[in-house]
């Protein structure tokens, strides 16, 4: 998902639980809003109105291993995340647990729906997070009142319908190495921090097995390969790139994933 230009707050007048433009700054006028590029909900926005949607939301701040919200209750409340990481996943009848998205600062948590109903999924705290919420009358208030916001949702309902897709073809039609190699990649984009020419991902193999649908025993083997190729290097909750083009080139060999465009 794309974020965009600098997004600078300069604010004042604290209300706690809605987010005013000191609460949403973190300290008295100071410091900016907890992102550095402006999310994708945000795009083409006026910062006034920017500051106007944020003054309708509430600040909540998530322990590491939190919950955020659980499948089975209500859909009232839309969640954006500013700062951390958070898992979503759906869990069987049986306990595996199947991980849905990683979200990081700037995306809305799940899936952006703003109809009733029940969620579907879980949302939990792979680290101290801080989110901004909406309850969800007052987010619909916001999307009549701001086109552009509305159009924007409209994208990224898109963006994750694409990206659910790819997923699930991905796992219907494709081995597992190959599945494997694709998320590697595309967190290399999402989450990986360029170090001394590699990209670390903090992930655990365990994260891996729930996002490719086999078990840690089975990543764990394939990682074990790999690192022996010197494609990548497993350290404690953290996977290093070391030639993201040979993990490519062997995508290609593989198949291209949709979500890749065989490139």
């Amino acid at each position: 998902m794309r974020m965009r230009e600098a997004f600078p707050v300069s604010v004042a007048n604290p209300s706690y639980p809605y987010l005013t433009h000191d609460s949403l700054a973190g300290r008295d006028n100071e410091q900016a809003i907890p992102w550095t590029t402006r999310p994708e909900l945000f795009e083409g926005l006026p910062d006034s109105d920017c500051l106007s949607i944020l003054s309708t939301a509430r600040r909540r701040d998530i322990p590491r291993r939190g919950v955020i919200f659980q499948a089975g209750d209500p859909n009232k409340k839309i969640f954006l995340l500013t700062e951390g990481r958070v898992k979503v996943a759906q869990v069987s009848k049986d306990g595996n647990e199947t991980v849905m998205w990683l979200n990081v600062p700037g995306q809305i948590i799940g899936s952006l729906d703003v109809t009733e109903g029940a969620v579907s999924s879980a949302a939990t705290a792979m680290q101290k997070c801080t989110v901004l919420v909406w309850d969800l009358p007052a987010f619909e208030a916001n999307l009549d009142r701001f086109p552009l916001l509305f159009g924007n949702v409209m994208s990224i309902l898109a963006w994750q319908t694409r990206e659910l897709s790819c997923r699930v073809c991905e796992i219907s039609t494709e081995g597992f190495v190959s599945r494997l190699a694709h998320v590697l990649i595309r967190l290399t984009s999402q989450i990986g921090r360029r170090v001394n020419g590699d990209f670390e991902l903090d992930i655990t193999q365990e994260t891996l097995a729930q996002m490719t649908a086999v078990n840690h025993f089975t990543v764990n083997r394939q990682v074990s390969d790999w690192k022996k190729e010197g494609l990548l290097v497993p350290r404690k909750n953290t996977i290093v790139i070391r030639d993201l083009p040979g993990l490519k080139r062997l995508c290609q060999q593989l198949g291209p994933s949709p979500s890749l465009g065989g490139n």
